[in-house]
């Protein structure tokens, strides 16, 4: 989020043609978004066990690979140029690739042996990516990026206990949460503050700056405890205070003036779903009749982290004129399936459970699709340097 550049010599930007990190992982990650909800479209007794290995790829596979992407990607501007050996991406890649092979397995043969293979496969590349980050980091002495390794950390330790016991599901969450909260609460005030100054309100900019995000973080850890320990209502509030704490720090981002710039609204389009799903999911605790939990929860996997996930694999994607970065209409029609999508999830149940899911399902599988689509040309030419920009111009 740190990358400079301007029009006049924005060709510096463009490198020979080597595979920056984002490029295969991102890849990855929308191949994965494509095949992981295709089990939906199965006969239940063909797949038993869709559910959970559903939701564990799109966490551990597709948000797995798309965080390795943007997390090397990013390594450079935040250590002073120090990065990952090549060698060692390829090496997670492929421990990515042996993962998804495995938890394929795993699925339709439903033996535990390949399920907890599956988690330690799935552990290995979060802490092969934890340790890809944390030697450069400790290298350039940039502290104040020690949460990234942790949060893999953190997610190679949900992987190892959710193939091996029951772990309650707002557990396998909680790293995705706390990292997509954390980013994604940096980043788009950050984006939204550089494009104003670029637009020319100076003043207003720089009060978009990323505020402390240590209250709705500790919120978040709080009620995702409290509902592990079956404490339902002060889980529910601790949810919705997190809510309404989180969306006090995203009254300043000035999302309205924001629509003139379709590359930055939507990733403003997409954390909006972190405090809807905050909301949703503090209801579905004490009104379960009302609000379905499993929908509260695709509030965030899908409106939330799917959004943001493609919004943010886009710019890489998204050709650079001047001080803006362009999004095409194939880029556009993907975000906008990606919102379908997650309307549908979440509202659909309270009509047709079965057609909410499927449909919801079809209509992901085309959002990616699209993305594969627009997104290839990033991959099989070279993209700009540094891939994410907050500062253009």
């Amino acid at each position: 989020m740190t990358e400079t550049g301007n029009g006049r010599d924005s060709h510096k930007l463009i490198v020979a043609h080597q595979l920056a990190p984002c490029q295969q992982f991102f890849l990855l990650a929308g191949i994965w978004a494509v095949f992981s909800p295709l089990v939906w479209l199965f006969p239940a007794e063909l797949v038993p066990d869709r559910t959970s290995w559903h939701a564990t790829e799109l966490l551990l596979g597709v948000a797995g690979a798309a965080a390795g992407g943007y997390l090397l990607t990013s390594l450079p501007a935040w250590t002073a140029g120090q990065t990952a050996s090549r060698s060692l991406t390829w090496v997670l890649v492929a421990l990515w690739v042996l993962a998804r092979g495995i938890a394929t397995v795993a699925v339709f043969s439903g033996q535990p042996e390949a399920q907890e293979a599956t988690g330690w496969a799935n552990a290995l590349y979060f802490l092969g990516l934890a340790l890809a980050l944390a030697i450069p980091l400790t290298r350039a002495r940039a502290v104040r990026r020690a949460w990234a390794p942790v949060a893999m950390g953190m997610a190679a330790t949900v992987a190892i206990m959710e193939s091996t016991a029951d772990l309650p599901a707002s557990l396998v969450l909680l790293p995705f949460v706390l990292l997509l909260t954390f980013v994604g609460g940096r980043a788009v005030p950050a984006f939204t503050a550089a494009w104003m100054l670029r637009a020319g309100n100076a003043k207003t900019g720089p009060a978009l700056g990323p505020r402390s995000a240590l209250p709705v973080l500790a919120l978040i850890i709080l009620a995702s405890l409290a509902e592990v320990q079956g404490w339902t209502v002060p889980a529910a509030w601790l949810w919705m205070i997190a809510a309404v704490v989180l969306l006090g720090r995203m009254s300043a981002w000035r999302t309205c003036s924001t629509f003139r710039y379709p590359a930055l609204s939507w990733l403003h389009v997409a954390y909006a779903w972190v405090p809807l799903a905050f909301l949703l999911q503090g209801l579905a605790l004490v009104w379960p009749d009302f609000v379905d939990l499993a929908s509260a929860r695709h509030a965030f996997t899908i409106g939330a982290m799917g959004g943001m996930i493609m919004a943010m694999m886009f710019r890489p994607a998204m050709k650079r004129v001047g001080d803006r970065l362009i999004l095409t209409p194939l880029m556009s029609f993907g975000l906008v399936l990606v919102q379908l999508s997650a309307l549908t999830r979440v509202a659909g149940p309270a009509v047709d459970w079965e057609f909410a899911v499927q449909t919801a399902a079809l209509v992901w599988i085309l959002a990616w699709v699209v993305f594969i689509r627009a997104y290839w040309p990033a991959f099989i030419g070279p993209v700009p340097r540094p891939a994410f920009s907050a500062r253009l111009g």
